[in-house]
Parts: C-alpha cells; sequence; structure tokens
C-alpha cells in the first residue's frame, strides 16, 4: 500500500516537459489525412503510426514523419472489411494488427503490410463490450457489461474483464464492481453523469491499473489479475451542485447542436440528463513512459468549454492536468497536456493522440516527453 500525499516529490526544476512535435490532419484534398473520427493508436518500434479511424472504418498508416504510407480496410461485412465502429487497433509483438469489430461479430487480424490474415468470433452473448485493451502479446482484453443483451449470471456482479486469445478462447481475469453510470430501463440505456465507474487500463509492460472513480485508489495488477501494489492520494470530494449540472447540460446541449443532431432529439437528451452527488475523484489512468501510472484530474465543471463526444460517456470530465506515479508508485507531481487532446499512446519519450480543433475536427498529435 503506497499512501501518498497531495504534494508530490519533483522539485521546482523537476518534471517532465511536452513539445509538440507533429499534427497529421489538415486542410487538404487528400482524404489521406481527414479523419472523421480517430478511435485508436498504436507506433510501432521504428516510429510507425498507426491510426484506427472508426468513422471511416478503415487503419491508416504514417510513417514517422506523419507521411501516409498505406490504409487497411474498407465498410464491409465481407473478410477483412469493417462495420461502423471497430473498436480498437492492437500492435501486437509478432507485428500483426489485431481489430476488434463488433458490429461484424469478430476479431480481425491484419500485416502492417495490410494482408488480411484472419478473424475469430466474438459476440454480445457474454455482454456488452464497453473497453478494449492489449499488452502486445497476442491477446486482448475486453471489459464486458449487462446492458440488457445477455443473460450471463457473471454480469451481475460486475463488469468482467476478459483475455481473449489469438484462437478466441477466454479467460476471466477479474470482475470490476458495478458502474452507476448507466442503467436499462427496458430497451433504453440511462446515463447518471459524475457517478462511479470503472476505470482500467492494461499497458505495455502488462500491469493492469484498476479502480473506481470516485475513489483515489489505484490498484496494480499482475497479468494473471491478481492485486500486488495499491496506490491513493489525498483528495477532497466536492460535491455537485446545481450550477455544476447546469453547465454541464449546457455544454451537453452545445455539443450535440455541432454534431448536427436534430433539435428534439437533443431536447430529450438534455431532459433525461441525471446526475450523480459527488464529483469524481479521477476521471482515467493509464500507463506512462518507464512503467509510471498517470491519473487524469476531473475538470471544475463552471471551467469546462466544451465536452468532447468522441470520449466515453464515462470520461467527459477530464482535466488537461495529470498526476504522475513513478514505477512504485510515489507521487511526484502532475504535467499540463494540451487542452481537447486526449493521449492514446506513451512511448519513452513521446505522447500520441487525439486533438480536436476549434470546429471539431479530428488530428493525430505528437508531443515530445522530456524528462528532467
Amino acid at each position: 500500500m503506497v499512501r501518498n500525499p497531495g504534494v508530490g516529490l519533483w522539485g521546482p526544476d523537476e518534471g517532465w516537459t511536452l513539445t509538440d512535435d507533429l499534427t497529421i490532419g489538415a486542410d487538404t484534398m487528400d482524404v489521406a489525412y481527414q479523419f472523421g473520427r480517430v478511435t485508436d493508436i498504436e507506433v510501432a518500434d521504428d516510429g510507425t503510426i498507426i491510426v484506427l479511424d472508426a468513422m471511416a472504418s478503415e487503419v491508416r498508416i504514417f510513417d514517422p514523419s506523419g507521411v501516409h504510407i498505406r490504409s487497411i480496410g474498407q465498410r464491409g461485412e465481407g473478410p477483412g472489411e469493417f462495420s461502423r465502429g471497430p473498436a480498437a487497433v492492437f500492435l501486437m509483438n509478432a507485428g500483426h494488427l489485431s481489430i476488434p469489430d463488433m458490429g461484424n461479430s469478430r476479431i480481425n487480424s491484419f500485416g502492417t503490410d495490410g494482408e488480411f490474415l484472419g478473424s475469430v468470433p466474438a459476440s454480445y452473448a457474454s455482454g456488452f463490450p464497453v473497453r478494449w485493451g492489449s499488452d502486445g502479446d497476442g491477446e486482448v482484453v475486453v471489459q464486458r457489461r449487462a446492458m440488457g443483451f445477455n443473460e450471463d449470471p457473471d454480469l451481475a456482479a460486475g463488469d468482467p474483464l476478459v483475455r481473449i486469445d489469438e484462437a478466441g478462447a477466454e479467460e476471466l481475469l477479474v470482475i470490476l464492481p458495478p458502474a452507476k453510470t448507466v442503467r436499462m430501463e427496458g430497451a433504453a440505456a440511462r446515463f447518471t453523469y459524475f457517478e462511479t465507474e470503472p476505470s482500467w487500463d492494461l499497458g505495455p509492460s502488462g500491469t493492469f491499473r484498476t479502480g473506481m472513480t470516485q475513489e483515489y485508489r489505484i490498484e496494480l495488477r499482475g497479468r494473471d489479475g491478481a492485486i500486488h501494489t495499491i496506490v491513493t492520494k489525498d483528495a477532497d470530494r466536492r460535491p455537485v451542485t446545481e450550477a455544476d449540472r447546469d453547465r454541464f447540460a449546457q455544454l451537453m446541449r452545445e455539443a450535440l447542436t455541432r454534431r448536427g443532431t436534430a433539435p428534439d432529439a437533443v431536447g430529450r437528451f438534455i431532459n433525461g440528463l441525471e446526475f450523480g452527488s459527488t464529483i469524481p475523484a479521477f476521471n482515467q489512468m493509464m500507463e506512462g513512459p518507464a512503467g509510471t501510472t498517470l491519473v487524469q484530474q476531473v475538470q471544475e465543471i463552471g471551467a469546462m468549454e466544451s465536452v468532447d463526444l468522441a470520449e466515453e460517456q464515462s470520461r467527459r470530465l477530464g482535466a488537461t492536468a495529470w498526476d504522475v506515479f513513478d514505477d512504485q508508485g510515489r507521487y511526484l507531481g502532475e504535467i499540463h497536456l494540451p487542452a481537447r487532446f486526449t493521449p492514446l499512446v506513451w512511448t519513452d519519450d513521446a505522447v500520441y493522440g487525439r486533438w480536436l480543433d476549434d470546429l471539431d475536427r479530428h488530428h493525430v498529435r505528437r508531443l515530445e516527453v522530456g524528462r528532467l
């Protein structure tokens, strides 16, 4: 158990620097550089950048300088084709790509040269897939949830994390506590903002990080799912005020309107918004360089300028500030990422993520990380 105060170990001349290094996506007629919805990014050892554009139903590969090399996949139901919503892209240590595609109920495999290598079935029968992850060893991990599509008894206890190997065989790793951000009322999903949600990350080191967003308590787990370290940090619990609810509803209305949602649908959504009683302790977590743990702070609701609908529903409260813990779980201090930037993958010397401009257009952005 590593208990941390609110003050980090970094001194005045210590910490990380973040410098803009590359942006892909611009006003150009070349569709390879126009992104509809950047859902995931992977980076090869040689710096090759692999981008999943879920709206375009394709994977795009760029060289380290951002020049487009090739695109993989297309919309459809045939072998090697994607539905409207491929969920993630994972670069495996063997050199191939694994791409979960629940619209077509399968996990596709491709070579980085674009060759289709086959697929294994993946269905909703055991629970709705909330998130996917992989440590690159040839297996993927999925978080499942009861959403009215199944009768799996394990889902009554919470959200299971399940490992799926290359042949489609499954292994239950851990059952996370139930989420309070979503519930089913008949066939309709009801969402509650500011409530507790299971948060997890599977980093390249193979370490699982798990926690519940209403408590600043990060569990570090081995490959088998067993906890070996618990990291905590002092955090204030703030009540949700009427001003918070009004401001968030306004931001959601603006975001839905920018997306082109019909006014009556926007109104129904806003009228159906529900809120928890306290602000979460953190927004999300992920593995950073050299086995560090990065935990995103929650933004002051009154200071929020926009809501990113490309984010998962449970991750829309994120601040630009992230807490940094070393590989022993000791709190070092905080870093600040650019506004409207969502980090998707960290390497030893860079962070790659999705960045939205003032017109909500998606870009891929790389920041160089200097560790002082």
